[in-house]
This record gives C-alpha cells, sequence and structure tokens, in this order.
C-alpha cells in the first residue's frame, strides 16, 4: 500500500478525487460516464461516493495505526478521534 498516492485526498466536483502531490494529481473519478443509461443512476450517489473515495487514504492510515500495538490509552484516543473525523468527511459535515 506504500506506493499508493499520498495524501491527504479531497473530494472534487463531478466525481473527481485529488491528491496534492506537489500539483494538483487526479485519483480517480466516480461514475459511468459513457454508458448514458447509467449516468442518472450515478449522477444520484457522485457526492457520497466520491467522498467515500476521497477518505480512503485517511482510513488506510488509521487502520494501520490501530494495527501497530499495543497502544497506550492515550494512542488509542487519538486514533479513535482520527476515526470519527474521517466519518465525519465522509457523511459530508466537514471537508
Amino acid at each position: 500500500m506504500s506506493k499508493c498516492t499520498p495524501g491527504p485526498w479531497r473530494a472534487g466536483p463531478n466525481g473527481r478525487v485529488f491528491a496534492p502531490n506537489p500539483q494538483t494529481v487526479l485519483v480517480c473519478r466516480v461514475g459511468a460516464y459513457d454508458d448514458p443509461d447509467l449516468l442518472p443512476y450515478c449522477r444520484e450517489r457522485w457526492d457520497d461516493d466520491t467522498r467515500l473515495i476521497a477518505a480512503a487514504r485517511e482510513m488506510f492510515d488509521v487502520l494501520k495505526a490501530m494495527t501497530k500495538g499495543p497502544l497506550s490509552l492515550n494512542e488509542l484516543n487519538e486514533l479513535m478521534s482520527a476515526a470519527v473525523d474521517v466519518v465525519a468527511k465522509i457523511e459530508g459535515e466537514t471537508e
């Protein structure tokens, strides 16, 4: 997983996910752009799917840190706080 595009990734417009690297890099594009039958279905979910994919790198980092045990109570609290932040980002509550 170390060969992934470094984060943080961010959700952009029209189903695009970007990463600063040192320039802005397109990580992926969400949606079925080539299939007119699927396009309306995908548009309804672009924002939610884009936020989820944009948070993937942060989710990985938090989960990986959780597996490097044993962890102190303070470390666990920090990781739980980071996980709460990632979930809020996915749900569109923060950027």
